[in-house]
């Protein structure tokens, strides 16, 4: 399950539209179990006993610049646990990158995935997966700290459900 979270930077004064630029806190991972009622904590997709609804962000859009004009970006994790189940193609659009960029990728993916199993033991949840963040802007791509995301100025927050 998806959660989609809107924070609304664009409000109307009696000067017009203004972009609220002040910086909101949101957590990487959000328990919305005070949120729900018991009714929706006993449906079948809840485990016996569990006391959480955690999601975990996996996605933020900032938008850069003024009411009048700007720049949206957006910073996306890429769990590289998950990456040999996906058809890669789907990351690149043409003519921006080439095939063979897309089996490179493939390859670096695989290669820190296991040069970090070797190094450290991850347990099998979907929890404690191995993160790796990028900023994306345009055609750049640049790997950045979960640090500099949760600093980000977010117009669009994307949650995925944690089981």
């Amino acid at each position: 399950m998806i959660l989609t979270i809107h924070i609304n930077r664009f409000v109307q004064t009696l000067r017009g539209f203004v972009k609220q630029t002040k910086h909101v806190e949101f957590p990487e991972m959000l328990d919305l179990a005070p949120f729900c009622s018991s009714t929706a904590i006993s449906l079948p997709n809840m485990l016996p006993h569990q006391k959480k609804v955690l999601y975990r962000l996996y996605g933020v859009v900032q938008h850069s610049g003024t009411i009048e004009g700007g720049h949206y970006t957006a910073f996306v994790k890429v769990r590289p646990a998950n990456t040999s189940e996906r058809n890669m193609s789907d990351f690149f659009s043409t003519p921006l990158s080439r095939v063979e960029d897309i089996s490179r990728f493939q390859w670096e993916l695989q290669q820190q995935s296991s040069n970090k199993a070797q190094s450290t033991e991850v347990e099998d949840d979907s929890v404690n997966q191995p993160q790796r963040w990028f900023h994306v802007s345009d055609s750049v791509v640049s790997e950045v700290t979960e640090e500099k995301v949760l600093k980000a100025q977010a117009y669009l927050l994307f949650y995925e459900r944690v089981v």
